[in-house]
């Protein structure tokens, strides 16, 4: 019977918790357009690859003290290292100083679709830490680093040195719908 009791006690604080973040919320929704620097290494030594398109739908919720929780969907262009396919990230942002600026933190999955139909495609999962800033209300600029947890990112097969990804720097120009 003490079993049941905390249990019951346990989902009661749950969704008294859930209704008050819930209840005191704001739903927003915006988009993103982020220029990324690919750095890659291979057999041939390190590499930089510039991709000047990613597109991005973002629904947020304000959380408390204007920290905010996003999901990201969208699709990264690929250019010559067949680094491209769609995203799904999320991430905590989180005031610096002021309201202007803001700390972003999160993860984002990479399913990628290489160029080159011969290529064998794999879905990485990225770690991201980087800050912005609304430039005038509802307009911010973001820059953040992500770190692969997963480095493979494409396989010419079994027997072949395939790249590794080693970070993504992106810097992107949003606009969200609510600030």
């Amino acid at each position: 019977m003490t079993l049941m009791k905390s249990i019951i006690l346990k989902i009661f604080l749950l969704a008294a918790l859930l209704y008050k973040i819930a209840s005191a919320q704001t739903l927003y929704l915006g988009f993103h357009n982020e220029f990324s620097f690919i750095y890659t290494n291979n057999k041939y030594g390190k590499d930089v690859v510039f991709n000047p398109g990613s597109l991005y739908g973002i629904l947020g919720i304000k959380i408390i003290n204007e920290v905010n929780f996003e999901t990201r969907l969208g699709y990264m262009f690929s250019m010559r290292n067949d680094y491209g396919g769609p995203e799904v990230g999320f991430y905590l942002r989180s005031p610096i100083f002021y309201k202007r600026l803001y700390f972003l933190s999160g993860i984002n999955f990479h399913v990628n679709v290489p160029n080159n139909p011969d290529l064998i495609s794999k879905t990485v999962l990225l770690g991201g830490i980087g800050v912005g800033a609304y430039v005038y209300k509802l307009f911010l600029l973001e820059a953040v680093y992500f770190y692969p947890i997963q480095k493979e990112y494409i396989s010419y097969g079994p027997f072949v040195d395939n790249p590794k990804l080693s970070g993504i720097l992106k810097l992107g120009i949003g606009f969200n719908f609510v600030h």
